[in-house]
């Protein structure tokens, strides 16, 4: 399905959460709206279920405007965060359910009914638990069976609010894997609401920054990430290290795995750009290490980010202890005009 926002507006009192918003969905994307908590993406998201309604704008599916249509009559599958599933129902008629609450006329046969269950119990890896019930499945588990209820209808779009917000980190990061592989082989059009750039970037076909009601860019993962449109999106992809060049007023920023730490010979040894520092501290985590310097001009902290063996190189150049000198050298500095894009 292809789905077109035209010029939406949406407040709350006089919070604006949808301001002015255009956005063109092709059919067969993954698009994750992603954005902190307050940016407009989860009213976004219900307006074009039908679960809110608009002050203006519009929103078509495959050039119908359906603005003002009732959610029932949307042909959508709606993922929520909290699974939603009926705890007294098993997990083979929870799936079901969507289809046997159908019109008679429109039901499909309860033979018929049964080969879609079990269809899509398998295509989420749970084909042999169709007789348990909710509680006697996994966070993971559960969140499964809620897209295969969602999809048993075979809806034109998925719609997903935080579909692994309730669930732990490694949980998550396997259904991410999972999710994307799922919408590959189904090819509905699908968008997801989160707060997790990982998410974002991992699953997405595209992503959607929002704040504050606004679209602030719209890209691949690679191009909101390495092309940042505004400093907002820069700030909130990822770490970074604001910048201000002397005699400069453009926000520029530095990521911290963009950094070279190189040793103090003497004043003339430093190289064009670099930075005068001192270390301050430094800790490993997983594959990582993270080291924490100060700069001397105003004190402001910089950090780094080495993998093990860049670390170690840099440990056989200088010994790093309390006031060790270093120059901090950017490979990357990502600066942004008077409004305009990042360069």
């Amino acid at each position: 399905m292809h789905v077109l926002i035209q010029d939406l507006n949406k407040a709350f009192g006089h919070t604006v959460v949808c301001d002015h918003l255009n956005l063109d969905i092709a059919s067969g994307e993954l698009v994750a709206l992603l954005g902190p908590s307050g940016s407009g993406k989860t009213s976004l998201l219900r307006i074009i279920a039908g679960l809110e309604l608009p002050d203006s704008g519009s929103v078509l599916f495959n050039g119908q405007d359906v603005t003002w249509t009732d959610a029932r009559q949307r042909n959508i599958g709606f993922v929520f965060q909290h699974y939603a599933l009926f705890g007294h129902m098993t997990v083979a008629d929870n799936v079901a359910f969507g289809l046997s609450v159908l019109p008679a006329a429109q039901r499909p046969p309860r033979k018929q009914i049964a080969e879609r269950v079990q269809y899509l119990l398998d295509k989420v890896q749970l084909g042999q638990l169709g007789k348990r019930y909710p509680h006697q499945l996994s966070g993971g588990q559960r969140q499964r069976v809620a897209l295969a209820r969602a999809l048993a209808t075979q809806p034109q779009l998925l719609l997903l609010d935080e579909p692994f917000g309730a669930l732990d980190a490694k949980v998550r990061k396997d259904l991410r894997r999972w999710l994307r592989q799922i919408h590959h082989e189904m090819g509905v059009t699908s968008i997801f609401v989160t707060h997790d750039q990982d998410e974002a970037l991992e699953v997405a076909d595209r992503v959607v920054v929002m704040n504050a009601g606004h679209i602030e860019q719209v890209g691949s993962p690679t191009q909101v990430y390495e092309q940042p449109a505004t400093p907002f999106v820069m700030e909130f992809l990822g770490d970074v290290n604001p910048l201000h060049p002397k005699g400069s007023h453009a926000p520029s920023y530095v990521r911290p795995h963009e950094i070279q730490v190189l040793p103090v010979a003497d004043a003339a040894s430093k190289p064009v750009g670099a930075i005068a520092a001192t270390w301050h501290s430094t800790h490993v985590v997983g594959p990582y290490t993270y080291m924490e310097f100060v700069r001397n001009a105003d004190s402001a902290p910089v950090h780094v980010q080495l993998t093990h063996k860049e670390h170690e190189l840099l440990a056989s150049q200088i010994h790093l202890q309390p006031g060790s000198q270093v120059w901090l050298h950017p490979t990357r500095v990502t600066e942004f005009l008077e409004g305009g894009a990042g360069i």
